[in-house]
């Protein structure tokens, strides 16, 4: 972070700039989520039933002092891991 700060004053950054890096800083240090990690989200009368959804966007606002998501049914990204494992299953299916 003492990098990015020294590299924001060297170029004379604008303000906004400032509060985006700051912002990608506390997302990463104080959120214990990510992007497509899937949430458990009380659904149904008394929250009896639980929904999985997924994380879609996060980010940090300035003005309100706190994160802002948003949740989607759809996995919004693919793991590296996931991504080679279909891939070696289609190869798999192709050679058989």
């Amino acid at each position: 972070m003492i990098k990015i700060i020294l590299n924001l004053i060297y170029h004379r950054a604008p303000l906004r700039r400032w509060q985006l890096e700051i912002g990608v800083y506390l997302l990463k240090k104080g959120v214990k989520w990510k992007i497509g990690d899937p949430v458990q989200i009380p659904s149904g009368y008394n929250g009896q039933k639980r929904k999985t959804m997924y994380i879609a966007n996060m980010f940090y606002d300035f003005q309100k002092n706190h994160i802002q998501h948003s949740f989607t049914n759809k996995k919004p990204l693919k793991k590296k891991d996931e991504q080679a494992g279909q891939a070696g299953s289609r190869t798999l299916s192709k050679e058989n």
